[in-house]
């Protein structure tokens, strides 16, 4: 089974949607959304982040801007590999029990 490719214009219209909201309200939404529709992957990606965040919370030193930046960009890059590929995994596992039985 392969995944739906994305367009554009759905792109674009979920992005419109999104920036609507106030992003702390949009962030937690959506947290609460993944909960209840998507638990594992919601506590997965929880994990992930939390493992970024904690030794930038739990430093006596500090880290310039740039690294941050450069932190959240390679976290973000993570949570959408993460999120992909655990899709593209819960399709084909769907597709072998189909054709297994």
């Amino acid at each position: 089974m392969t995944l739906p490719q994305i367009k554009m214009d759905t792109v674009l219209a979920t992005l419109d949607k999104a920036m609507q909201q106030n992003p702390e309200e949009f962030a937690m939404s959506s947290m609460l959304d993944g909960m209840t529709d998507q638990p594992a992957l919601t506590v997965a990606i929880h994990e992930m982040v939390k493992k970024y965040v904690e030794p930038l919370t739990e430093s006596d030193v500090d880290i310039s801007s740039e690294g941050v930046a450069a932190m959240l960009i390679e976290l973000t890059a993570c949570v959408y590999g993460i999120t992909m590929k655990a899709i593209k995994a819960q399709a084909e596992a769907e597709e072998m029990n189909e054709a297994w039985g």
